[in-house]
């Protein structure tokens, strides 16, 4: 859908604008009671989060996911320290029983 709302966006500029306005009026209907003036600026945000941080975040979990050749679930690496009895490592355990004693 990115590359539908880019070409949109460039075809129809106006169209953002009377998507911007709806917007605007809607916010103001709905949120009569809490306004602000940040409110203007909730339209702008979602833009910019629709139209550059989306596909950014494909991008970037494409070049993620192709680097790694795992398309689907990220694998975690395994601990470095090993694990005692409650979850904390044996050298904090350690550092605990001396403060202790």
């Amino acid at each position: 859908m990115a590359p539908v709302r880019w070409y949109e966006a460039v075809v129809r500029p106006e169209l953002l604008l009377v998507v911007i306005a709806i917007s605007w009026v809607l916010t103001a209907l709905f949120h009569w009671r809490y306004r602000s003036r940040a409110f203007w600026v909730f339209p702008i945000y979602g833009l910019i989060q629709v139209l550059v941080v989306i596909p950014l975040g494909m991008v970037n979990y494409w070049r993620m996911a192709h680097r790694s050749h795992n398309m689907g679930r990220i694998k975690l690496r395994p601990s470095r320290r090993p694990v005692g009895d409650h979850g904390v490592s044996d050298v904090a355990t350690a550092a605990q029983a001396h403060v202790l004693t």
